[in-house]
């Protein structure tokens, strides 16, 4: 991997998960590797968690239209991001506060490695 400290891209796909996804915002911003962009994909969410995004300025919120399902919002957030690297994040869970940073340092000294899990 080229680039020293490369743009990581966390996708969070939710689905109805007003009362969990505020910590995974948290666990996604508060990472002690800081070149990082968060992309919340709602699934048409019938409950608060677009709101609680839209609120948590420090993401990015991509609604799609119409239910789609897991894979098509993570895919989703993968056409949204920017990054070299994309993390995908379950609403439901919370990274550790150095897991990117320790997948951006396993993938700059691996060179087989193609997937990391935190």
């Amino acid at each position: 991997m080229e680039n020293r400290n490369p743009l990581v891209s966390i996708c969070i796909p939710v689905f109805n998960g007003e009362k969990l996804v505020h910590r995974a915002l948290i666990s996604a911003t508060t990472q002690t590797y800081k070149n990082i962009e968060v992309i919340v994909v709602n699934d048409k969410s019938t409950d608060n968690s677009a709101m609680l995004v839209k609120e948590y300025n420090k993401s990015n919120l991509v609604n799609l239209k119409e239910k789609s399902g897991p894979a098509k919002a993570r895919n989703t957030g993968a056409e949204y991001a920017k990054g070299n690297i994309i993390v995908f994040l379950d609403s439901d869970i919370a990274l550790k506060k150095d897991a990117i940073t320790l997948m951006v340092k396993r993938l700059k000294t691996s060179k087989d490695i193609v997937a990391v899990s935190g």
